[in-house]
């Protein structure tokens, strides 16, 4: 009995066709070999040759640091240091504020077992 039902299960596999190979969802005239690389122009000069509109395309400015003077560079310099100074002191603050909860999380699971105990045993 159970060969009769493995070989219906394989022929309702057989029958059920492929839709997750790219072949099965285009024709394989119509898919661009993986090899080919994209041509942009060519994409642009179709789309010129349909009629549609193409915004030109807007470089973004460019980032340049410029500084009024040497006492702006100083002082900007100088704000820099403390910044990085304030994160770092945060950062020892935000490890010691992590052992601190581990430690009362520690004493919290002490106390509900101490608590739990003189339940169990008061009864």
């Amino acid at each position: 009995m159970h060969q009769g039902e493995d070989a219906a299960a394989s022929d309702v596999v057989k029958a059920e066709p492929d839709t997750g190979s790219p072949s099965a969802a285009a024709p394989a005239s119509s898919l661009p070999d993986a090899s080919t690389p994209i041509d942009p122009y060519a994409i642009l000069s179709e789309i010129l040759a349909e009629g549609e509109e193409v915004a030109p395309l807007q470089k973004p400015p460019a980032v340049t640091t410029t500084y009024q003077s040497q006492k702006e560079k100083k002082f900007l310099k100088t704000k820099h240091k403390q910044l990085q100074k304030s994160v770092k002191q945060l950062g020892s603050r935000l490890t010691q504020a992590k052992q601190e909860l581990k430690k009362a999380k520690m004493e919290i699971a002490f106390l509900e077992a101490k608590r739990r105990s003189l339940l169990a045993n008061g009864k």
